[in-house]
């Protein structure tokens, strides 16, 4: 019971989310485009496609 996460997120606080994800992944898009090495644009890649999934996350939800 104490590892139970409950969920109680309204949509409107799902729409606040989405835009703040939003916001990072224009970020981390900027971050991508000025890095010059492969290592470094492969590690803001990874953070990018994290934020992507977290926005699908947050769009299903409000759609729902």
């Amino acid at each position: 019971m104490l590892n139970e996460r409950k969920n109680n997120m309204t949509k409107a606080q799902a729409k606040l989310e989405l835009f703040k994800t939003d916001r990072q992944i224009e970020k981390a898009l900027d971050e991508w485009s000025r890095e010059l090495g492969k290592h470094n644009k492969s590690c803001v890649y990874r953070k990018i496609q994290g934020l992507w999934d977290k926005k699908n996350t947050l769009q299903n939800f409000i759609n729902s």
